[in-house]
């Protein structure tokens, strides 16, 4: 990860408000393209026309929930100037976010359900 759009992502969150979508903070910074935070706005957040978290409808709301481990991940990996590696688990009964930090770097689970795919709409 480029240390300067991590500084720059964290900047954005440390000065924004804590509703503002952190996918978009994201995206302005350079971390994600404007087709992910799409993507996040839609399946997990619930942002945008229609959409209600598409995905984890069960576990909504889950912005925040991501936004404060994000934030905690940055925060970790400017002040150690270690990298953060994201990894997602499915699936699992519900989503929740934890946060560890090693000796190299900053890891943060992302734990979920297992997503709706075209094979299996979600009903």
């Amino acid at each position: 990860m480029d240390p300067a759009r991590r500084d720059t992502f964290f900047d954005l969150v440390q000065k924004s408000e804590s509703d503002i979508d952190y996918s978009e903070l994201l995206f302005a910074s350079g971390l994600i393209d404007h087709g992910f935070m799409l993507h996040l706005q839609k399946h997990w957040f619930g942002k945008g026309p229609g959409s209600s978290g598409d995905w984890f409808p069960e576990s909504q709301p889950i912005k925040q929930k991501f936004r404060d481990n994000m934030t905690q991940a940055f925060e970790l990996s400017k002040a150690n100037n270690k990298p953060v590696v994201v990894f997602w688990v499915v699936p699992t009964e519900y989503v929740y976010v934890t946060l560890r930090e090693t000796a190299t770097e900053i890891v943060l689970f992302r734990f979920t359900p297992m997503p709706p795919s075209p094979a299996r709409p979600r009903t």
